[in-house]
């Protein structure tokens, strides 16, 4: 589903432009600059491999390095398809590899997550505020407006699906009370202890500096990536510095809702308004929000899917298996 509703935004952001002026611009953009992007890439999700491993080995484990960046990156391509269920996927990728508890990585993986989120809300709040009349004509024009539109519309069915969701949590917590009583003690207190353990493997980093400046190198290149292109294209070479931090910060929110497959649907609908809005080309605007999640999400297929083929395949012939006994 999640797929469906990005190749509909694609057909949408394309139904909007000119094809032939937008595979011309395509073919205007140097080679260097896509060779570029993927080098920046790279660089990105190592560094994100090390941080990671930084919290496993505060958790009390040690992962291998090689391992870490295979699970991570196997978690991207699998998140391109089903959003979250990669960050299952790359505990369960250790747990084979390197015998980490799921529920152990799963904790360091929340506290990275909330990491992020955290740095995301700084960044992203900060260039945002500081330029509020900008925020709220976006807002109004391509948000609110919009979604008032289609509510009053659809009043009847949101009201509907909220009473449907409603019955459902009340559901899923009678549920939970009775569960949570039988099993309070054994494996779910296990799952629980495991859990704590990761998110508190933030708390007991021994190099706190390094996990910290990784973080700072992995935001860098997030707005390194978004800016790189800005020169590439005329109506938007002319952006000012602050514009081009106001389109990174919509980019960032709109890449952290997370029903969608690999962040990209809101991401090609709020960064391609946002772009009109500074004025850029519509035609220029669709080739720069196709860009640079279309060369990210190549390399999540191949680099990730080879990564992650690669899991398969060495767990299929018991590879993992073969190791966890010599080291027993």
């Amino acid at each position: 589903m999640f797929t469906a509703i990005g190749i509909l935004l694609f057909a949408w952001v394309l139904s909007a432009v000119s094809f032939k002026l937008l595979l011309t611009n395509l073919g205007k953009i140097p080679s260097s600059y896509y060779i570029a992007i993927l080098f920046f890439t790279t660089l990105t999700h190592l560094s994100r491999a090390i941080r990671w491993r930084q919290l496993l080995i505060s958790a009390g484990y040690k992962p291998k390095l090689g391992t870490t960046i295979l699970a991570n990156m196997s978690a991207y391509f699998v998140n391109q398809g089903l959003p979250r269920v990669g960050e299952i996927t790359r505990c369960t990728v250790l747990a084979d590899t390197d015998k980490v508890p799921v529920q152990t990585s799963l904790g360091t993986v929340i506290a990275e997550r909330a990491v992020d989120v955290i740095c995301m809300l700084i960044i992203s709040g900060t260039i945002l505020l500081s330029q509020f009349n900008l925020l709220y004509d976006f807002v109004v024009q391509f948000i609110y407006n919009p979604l008032l539109e289609y509510y009053t519309a659809n009043s009847l069915k949101f009201i509907f699906a909220g009473l449907i969701l409603l019955c459902g949590l009340v559901l899923f917590l009678l549920w939970w009370r009775g569960y949570y009583r039988k099993h309070k003690h054994g494996f779910l207190s296990d799952i629980v202890k495991g859990l704590l353990d990761g998110l508190l493997s933030i708390f007991r980093l021994k190099n706190q500096w390094a996990f910290w400046a990784h973080t700072a190198f992995i935001w860098f290149m997030y707005f390194v990536m978004t800016w790189y292109w800005f020169d590439v294209f005329p109506s938007i070479s002319s952006f000012s510095f602050t514009q081009i931090l106001f389109i990174f910060a919509v980019g960032n929110l709109s890449r952290s809702i997370p029903i969608q497959a690999g962040s990209l649907p809101a991401y090609i609908f709020l960064v391609s308004k946002a772009l009109i809005l500074l004025g850029a080309d519509v035609n220029e605007a669709a080739a720069l929000v196709l860009i640079i999640p279309g060369i990210q999400t190549l390399f999540y297929i191949v680099c990730g899917g080879g990564c992650f083929a690669f899991y398969l395949l060495l767990r299929n012939r018991g590879e993992w298996r073969a190791k966890s006994q010599e080291a027993d």
